[in-house]
């Protein structure tokens, strides 16, 4: 579906936003309505987002109203929009120092990434954040910390954070956290938590108290560290600290030989030979020590004796094949490749494709169209005359090899349909069901989604009604929060009534190990039985909806508005806001109230 991002349709807007006082400006993409984008630039301004050179920042040194704001450009598809939002920054060259952009725009250049979101298309984040009235920096933030795109964008509630409220007594002073107690000591707090972790007493963790400087006696001298004694006799400084560590005297740490009594090793005997540790065993054979292990087997319960097992070797089943060429057997593809200085892999690649012997090692010509000669020049592969012309080589490959195109149809020069794609629809022929599909303005994926299920190329194409039963529709039984069910066959609308924000959660319930309920709700599929039943009482259950609106009209003092939607933009409120209040639970009118409040309208 993402491939074709580039012909959804959109009320797109591209604007200039110019400073009154210094000529500076910004070219903008919305669409949404400007004066909702304005009043959105705004409100970013007074919350005091935006970091040095940004647009934000330049309305609170100026003044908005020191800032205008005009329509340049209106498209009808996602890639119009990101195209002229390319062309307009390079034209009015808005980039910073010059202007407030930050990039050169068209968010989906090389390595964006179109993505869908609650069926629609956007560009990147930033179109996102836009469509959602949020600030872009505040929805990337969310998104980095592990926030869902619905929590995110307000759709559903935040996650939880868990804050370590650990409770610190210093003398008479008394500190709920770490941090506040680093605060008042000016401490780093990575430093006091790895003086905490080390055995420091908090008086001396936090330098109340001064601590003592270590000392270690070790025949009649003194030294201020382990490091210091250890080098001076040349030992490891890593064996003598752990030692130490461990529980050792200062004496048993500094002794050179190795001590196997040690805490974490213990002396075993395999195949008769005794071993200080399991790492001298392991260095004996040759072996890590996980390996080892894996092929002990004990003799006794301790442990303390046991064999090393042998590995049987293994035993792989080489595939027949007769490697006689010219009256000569050869035994190994690597001689086979020696004798006709031909790669291994070549030879093998070519019988694997089903040639001859004599094929794969070159005494029979496998035909081939390369060296050739195309409009004066000449090419020695598939991938560089594909590169030549500018398309992708497996697609040339294909159409060329398997498709059964011409040479010039191949590289794109002229337009055809391979034989089979060409398609009727109402008596009108087309060259394939894309172009029927473009003829009749349906949505591609949408088109496509209607053939996968299927329709008809006429009722894909909206020609011909159709008000079969769909197939791939299902009765469903919804167990509610107080135990009881409820039979139904659409579950969106059952979600718009019990308030819940989509039907991809309450699938979950019927698939995930660990989502059993939704909001106290779960899913099942209906028994034949159910199934049955309920079609008897409502026959037209699993018809196809034709005509459906997704727009749901709602009814404000008054008034109705066609969707949320348009009430929101007509009463300049939050629209994620709104939909959060109405998912709560709260009347139109409750959030319409609540929105203002929070707005400060």
């Amino acid at each position: 579906m993402l491939r074709d991002w580039r012909s959804k349709q959109c009320n797109g807007i591209i604007y200039l936003c110019k400073n009154l006082n210094n000529g500076k400006k910004y070219v903008g993409i919305t669409r949404r309505p400007l004066g909702t984008r304005k009043a959105g630039h705004e409100k970013d301004a007074l919350a005091g987002r935006g970091g040095e050179g940004s647009l934000q920042e330049a309305i609170r040194k100026f003044g908005f109203n020191n800032f205008a704001f005009e329509i340049i450009s209106r498209v009808t598809t996602l890639g119009e929009l990101s195209d002229q939002e390319r062309y307009y920054i390079e034209f009015y060259n808005t980039l910073k120092p010059l202007g407030y952009n930050h990039n050169r725009g068209g968010s989906v250049s090389a390595g964006g990434e179109v993505f869908e979101f609650m069926g629609e298309f956007y560009l990147s984040l930033a179109d996102l954040a836009d469509y959602y009235d949020i600030y872009e920096e505040t929805l990337r933030k969310r998104v980095a910390a592990g926030w869902t795109l619905e929590q995110a964008t307000n759709l559903e509630k935040p996650p939880e954070i868990k804050i370590d409220g650990t409770y610190w007594e210093v003398g008479d002073l008394e500190f709920v956290s770490s941090a506040e107690l680093c605060r008042h000591y000016n401490l780093d707090v990575s430093t006091f938590r790895a003086r905490i972790g080390s055995g420091w007493p908090l008086e001396q963790a936090c330098g109340e108290v001064p601590r003592k400087k270590n000392e270690y006696i070790y025949k009649g001298h003194t030294y201020t560290s382990v490091r210091s004694m250890a080098e001076a006799y040349n030992l490891p400084y890593e064996r003598v600290s752990s030692r130490l560590r461990t529980g050792f005297t200062i004496d048993d740490a500094m002794s050179p030989l190795e001590v196997h009594n040690r805490f974490g090793r213990k002396a075993v005997t395999i195949n008769g030979e005794l071993f200080g540790s399991m790492i001298a065993a392991a260095n004996k054979f040759n072996l890590t020590r996980s390996k080892l292990k894996s092929r002990l087997v004990y003799l006794d319960k301790e442990k303390t004796r046991a064999k090393l097992a042998e590995i049987p070797k293994r035993k792989y089943k080489k595939r027949p094949r007769d490697l006689t060429v010219e009256g000569r057997n050869f035994k190994t593809y690597i001689e086979l490749s020696e004798h006709y200085k031909l790669p291994e892999a070549t030879i093998r690649s070519r019988l694997n494709r089903g040639k001859s012997i004599e094929e794969a090692v070159g005494l029979i010509s496998v035909e081939t169209l390369f060296p050739l000669e195309f409009d004066g020049q000449k090419f020695q592969s598939s991938q560089e005359i594909a590169s030549y012309y500018g398309i992708n080589r497996a697609t040339f490959d294909y159409r060329f090899k398997k498709a059964g195109w011409s040479l010039r149809a191949s590289l794109g020069l002229e337009e055809t349909a391979a034989a089979g794609d060409v398609v009727k629809v109402a008596g009108q022929t087309f060259a394939s069901k894309s172009q029927a599909a473009r003829h009749y303005n349906i949505h591609l994926p949408t088109f496509f989604r209607r053939i996968r299920d299927g329709w008809t190329l006429e009722e894909a194409c909206e020609i011909a009604p159709r008000n079969n039963q769909r197939s791939d529709r299902k009765i469903y039984v919804v167990t509610l929060p107080n135990g009881d069910e409820e039979v139904v066959s659409n579950l969106s609308e059952f979600c718009r009534r019990h308030k819940l924000t989509s039907t991809g959660n309450l699938h979950l319930t019927m698939t995930s190990d660990k989502n059993h309920t939704y909001k106290g709700f779960s899913l099942r599929e209906a028994t034949h039985n159910e199934t049955e039943e309920y079609l008897s009482r409502n026959p037209d259950a699993l018809a196809s909806q034709q005509g459906y609106k997704v727009r749901h009209p709602v009814e404000y003092l008054g008034v109705t508005y066609r969707s949320k939607k348009q009430l929101c933009e007509e009463l300049k409120i939050s629209y994620s806001m709104f939909r959060k209040k109405i998912l709560d639970g709260e009347n139109i009118e409750d959030a319409v109230q609540a929105c203002k409040n929070e707005t400060g309208r």
